[in-house]
């Protein structure tokens, strides 16, 4: 069995694109999609930014799923989607077999850093029925989301199960060539634009017969360019039409720091930023 520091090291500028042209082949019409896990919404949203069709959607509570139907049921989202309201563990998803992409976050507490961090001895530990929706459907790809204590060392041995099951369709099997390529990545989605720091770990794969991982998309955002932007030039101010702070607001030592950025923060791309827009920017 194959460590996590090999889907890490060896897969980890190849993962979670799926805009392949090999990879979601549908003849031209959007690429399907079947979620577990799927909260109020927010995974749905960007699915369907990124032209996924859901043909299903699976959640056990009761008020995410009438946020869910109000989103999608009652807004044209067409009426071969159906929304599960009941404990994953009970459907049988054979039904959807050969999806394009079977998609979902797998409940986090048992690998939070709040909480008891029980892993897979946690009743709510759901992993095992991720990889049973992959066995059952077998999709031509699948994106899975956790947070970061997914990736301790006192999981990493299940986590190592977690992946090796993945490659092999959800099989126990490990005789046989793995039908999956899986790769691994720890990101912040403040770097790519989000209005607060979000760590999490995504496990994506590709059935191999169906193509391979396109490149994961390069950062857009920086710490130091807002940096640079806030307390260097301005332009942060500027560009949101608010009263640039005085010097005070930053310490001698901060700014001195921020000076020899200078040199190696210009150059780069000026991009849009949101800081100080999230509550929970540490969540």
């Amino acid at each position: 069995m194959r460590s996590i520091e090999d889907h890490i090291k060896v897969n980890a500028p190849a993962v979670a694109g799926v805009q392949n042209e090999n990879l979601l082949d549908g003849g031209g019409s959007r690429p399907t999609c079947v979620e577990l896990f799927a909260g109020c919404g927010g995974m749905a949203k960007g699915l369907e930014i990124a032209d996924f069709q859901h043909l299903a959607m699976a959640e056990f509570n009761a008020a995410a799923c009438t946020t869910l139907r109000a989103n999608y049921l009652n807004k044209g989202a067409g009426n071969s989607l159906q929304i599960f309201e009941t404990d994953v563990r009970t459907i049988d998803w054979t039904s959807y077999r050969g999806v394009d992409l079977v998609a979902g976050g797998p409940p986090c507490q048992p690998f939070s850093n709040g909480g008891r961090a029980a892993g897979p001895t946690d009743a709510r530990d759901m992993w095992p029925e991720a990889i049973r929706a992959v066995r059952e459907m077998q999709p031509r790809a699948f994106l899975f989301e956790n947070v970061k204590g997914l990736l301790r060392p006192a999981f990493s041995e299940y986590l190592g199960q977690v992946l090796h099951r993945l490659e092999r369709g959800g099989l126990e099997d490990s005789v046989n060539a793995p039908t999956y390529q899986v790769t691994l990545i720890r990101v912040n989605a403040a770097d790519y634009g989000a209005a607060q720091k979000r760590e999490r770990v995504l496990i994506a794969g590709v059935r191999v017969d169906c193509g391979t991982l396109p490149p994961f998309p390069e950062k857009t955002h920086s710490e130091r360019r807002l940096a640079f932007d806030k307390w260097i030039t301005g332009e942060y101010w500027r560009s949101h039409g608010l009263p640039r702070p005085t010097d005070d607001a930053i310490s001698r030592a901060a700014r001195a720091k921020l000076l020899k950025w200078t040199a190696s923060v210009e150059p780069l791309e000026r991009v849009r930023n949101f800081e100080g827009l999230a509550p929970r920017e540490q969540a």
